[in-house]
């Protein structure tokens, strides 16, 4: 409760000067887990199930007898400022990108100079990046295959915390970016105990150039589901917590091409949005809770990252819980308009879960999944067997983010 008092006053600026520092540690710590957790995760269960047929490779565990040799394996490592490709059936890094050399040149961000994170975009094609600050940062980047700057696009400290590009962005066919933001509005102030959080999404030009903003409670109004936000019960600071767009690259029975597919966490929500028209084509609330990364598995299914967390309004990402005990996959068909669960087994077995953040993605009937809060990823092989777990030795938060990729998919690599 101290700690959630705290964070309050720190999002409403009610403290004086000389006391900013202090609040800053506890907005910090009560939103990041500490090493005594981070530790407790690296001894659990899942790690020790592969113990015996382990080896330790740079920054993971592989099981030897699992055959991952189609795989890439790449991982955002925050302490060292690089990011690394790994062919996972030699352990050989097949590829590195660090922070350009003349970042500094572009940005005076301390925090950014200091750290490279993956933010959510590799062109496979031609091995650049789309990078990003952590969490609370205003500033996108793109870099070449030989970590070369390409753009930077960094916008006025307008917002509160500088709090503007946050989560994973998507890339469209013609190479547009939507990544979701966040910005601070006056307007229902009076409504909530703390400056009321807009989310929405911005719209970058493959050269760099913001095109647009959009934000939910305008896109919610045009909708007629506003109620969603004022009328289910107390009203939050944080109504929306956008936490996902992703481009739909052709069309369906379901979706157009072009369509964003959005995910909001703190209403439980998943929805179908087409910018042309300014409609919400569709949207279903749950069974999935608090949950993260929904994507398109093929032209009439979703598959969901869900969380699967309860709380309360002091305890919004600070103290939630596991409503059943463990983080799931959910599968939408809108075939048949049903919701299941898949890798079930699976994820109540995992000793790994995240209250906050967490990414998946199903590649060849093998589940990968990036636990953030712990700072570990996991490969599930369709054997239900783990193939691959890394460890966080950074010691920090959102080490980065993870992800697998087929071998014949990258075609920047040169055999």
């Amino acid at each position: 409760m101290f700690f959630g008092y705290t964070v309050s006053l720190y999002f409403k600026n009610q403290y004086p000067d000389y006391l900013k520092p202090f609040f800053e540690f506890s907005y910090k710590y009560a939103n990041y887990p500490s090493d005594f957790v981070r530790n407790i995760y690296k001894i659990t269960k899942i790690e020790l199930k592969i113990n015996s047929q382990k080896g330790q490779l740079n920054n993971f565990y592989l099981n030897i007898e699992n055959n991952v040799n189609n795989l890439f394996f790449l991982e955002s490592v925050v302490s060292d400022n690089k990011i690394n490709l790994i062919d996972l059936s030699n352990n050989d890094i097949v590829h590195t990108w660090t922070n350009p050399a003349n970042l500094r040149e572009y940005t005076d961000d301390n925090k950014l100079l200091k750290e490279i994170f993956y933010g959510g975009y590799l062109d496979t094609n031609d091995g650049s990046l789309i990078l990003r600050g952590i969490e609370t940062s205003n500033t996108i980047y793109k870099i070449d295959k030989n970590s070369k700057l390409i753009w930077l696009l960094e916008l006025d400290p307008k917002y509160h915390l500088d709090e503007v590009f946050h989560h994973t962005l998507s890339v469209d066919e013609d190479g547009f970016i939507y990544v979701p933001i966040v910005k601070f509005r006056d307007n229902f102030d009076n409504l909530v105990t703390n400056e009321w959080r807009e989310d929405g999404y911005a719209v970058i030009s493959p050269e760099g150039e913001l095109i647009s903003e959009h934000f939910l409670t305008d896109i919610f109004e045009d909708n007629n589901l506003f109620h969603y936000v004022l009328g289910v019960g107390a009203i939050e600071w944080d109504p929306y917590h956008l936490n996902e767009v992703e481009v739909a690259k052709s069309d369906s029975k379901f979706w157009k091409k072009g369509d964003l597919l959005m995910s909001l966490r703190n209403l439980s929500m998943i929805m179908l949005y087409r910018p042309s028209t300014n409609k919400i084509t569709w949207y279903q609330i749950g069974p999935w809770l608090s949950q993260h990364d929904p994507d398109f598995l093929d032209d009439h299914t979703l598959s969901i990252f869900g969380n699967d967390t309860v709380s309360n309004y002091f305890s919004r990402g600070t103290n939630e819980t596991l409503y059943y005990g463990n983080n799931s996959i959910y599968i939408y068909d809108f075939e048949t308009n049903k919701t299941s669960k898949i890798y079930e087994n699976l994820m109540t077995e995992s000793s790994f879960n995240t209250i906050t953040g967490g990414y998946h993605k199903i590649i060849d009937n093998n589940l990968f999944v990036n636990y953030d809060e712990p700072g570990v990823g996991v490969l599930f092989s369709e054997r239900d067997e783990i193939v691959l777990s890394t460890l966080d030795n950074s010691n920090n938060f959102l080490l980065g983010a993870r992800d697998v990729f087929k071998k014949n998919d990258i075609k920047f690599i040169k055999d």
